[in-house]
């Protein structure tokens, strides 16, 4: 098994195990990844952030309840560490 496959099975099991879901909202998202929730939104806008998925309201507006996979933010923080020399 790779490095990074075991660093992602830790940090899924300590982030679903914290916050008690499977489902991060974006408040808790941006918290893990130590950024605003208005950064969070501008890297998904841009297509650069961890994976979502966006709920139907119901309403006739186009917003929808953001919600990003506890998996997603894992292996965004795996696949994007900065190395050090």
């Amino acid at each position: 098994m790779k490095n990074t496959d075991k660093e992602k099975r830790q940090l899924i099991e300590l982030i679903a195990k914290f916050y008690s879901t499977v489902n991060l909202s974006r408040k808790q998202a941006a918290e893990i990844l130590n950024i605003s929730t208005a950064t969070l939104d501008r890297m998904r806008e841009n297509g650069i952030g961890p994976s979502y998925s966006k709920a139907d309201t119901g309403s006739l507006s186009k917003n929808g309840r953001v919600s990003y996979p506890v998996t997603a933010i894992a292996d965004y923080l795996v696949n994007n560490q900065v190395k050090c020399a």
